[in-house]
């Protein structure tokens, strides 16, 4: 594997990973999210944007990785729930949709930033 490859991977990797421990910090802590009422769930588009971010590393850089860190990404979200009451936070299997929501999301953007990039960025490299 070159050392252009090792990088890349390397990236997606910490970047992945890093990502992880946020959300799983940012979720298993007390938060104090404004009330907006019923009419903006702010809960919900924090969870689709937190796994949309977690899934592009992988989607845009090492898609290959997808087969398993999509998975474990999907499993992140639900162990997050079942660890939620135990820590002071609230249990909503909805989250666990809303987190699935933001995979499926950020693995297709991902792969269309990949396909952007590689046909009008890097072309010619």
């Amino acid at each position: 594997m070159s050392l252009y490859r090792r990088t890349v991977t390397a990236l997606a990797v910490t970047a992945t990973v890093a990502l992880g421990l946020t959300i799983s910090w940012l979720t298993l802590t007390p938060q104090d999210l404004p009330d907006l009422g019923p009419t903006l769930p702010v809960d919900k588009l924090a969870h689709v944007a937190a796994f949309t971010a977690l899934i592009l590393p992988s989607s845009i850089l090492r898609p290959r990785f997808l087969w398993w860190t999509f998975p474990l990404a999907a499993l992140l979200g639900f162990s997050i729930e079942l660890i939620q009451p135990y820590v002071g936070r609230s249990q909503e299997w909805m989250d666990v949709v809303a987190d699935f929501v933001g995979l499926i999301v950020g693995t297709g953007l991902g792969l269309m930033i990949r396909r952007f990039l590689k046909r009008h960025v890097f072309r010619n490299a």
